[in-house]
């Protein structure tokens, strides 16, 4: 019945030519021959700062949902299940139902993270 099919709801994403920082970091997946570390964080956090503007913020940015596109070496941000909207930092604060509080590392702390991260692989692996 139509009631059903509107409860039902499906969000599927293309394949991206892309791997992410954890398969590179974990799994020794290969970068691309022109990726450029200061580059890619500067082109990310350029990002972030766009979404953070209009108020989105990711909530999950990690190695697993940063991606390198294999050609070009842009990023690619993946699943925005956690994402949150709100103007201010309110938005990692979060109270269950019996009046706990959570404090979330902001998006920014995260890539900042994942960022020395991929600089101390880069460094060991000398690329």
């Amino acid at each position: 019945t139509d009631e059903i099919e509107n409860m039902l709801s499906l969000m599927a994403m293309e394949r991206l030519p892309a791997v992410s920082l954890r398969q590179i970091l974990e799994e020794g997946a290969t970068l691309p021959a022109n990726f450029d570390n200061e580059v890619f964080f500067r082109q990310l956090r350029d990002f972030f700062d766009e979404m953070h503007s209009r108020s989105i913020h990711h909530m999950d940015p990690h190695e697993g949902n940063i991606m390198v596109d294999t050609a070009t070496s842009k990023p690619y941000v993946v699943d925005f299940g956690s994402s949150s909207y709100g103007n201010d930092e309110d938005v990692y604060r979060t109270e269950d139902a019996r009046g706990k509080v959570t404090l979330h590392r902001s998006d920014v702390d995260n890539i900042s993270l994942v960022e020395k991260k991929m600089r101390a692989y880069l460094t060991e692996n000398k690329k």
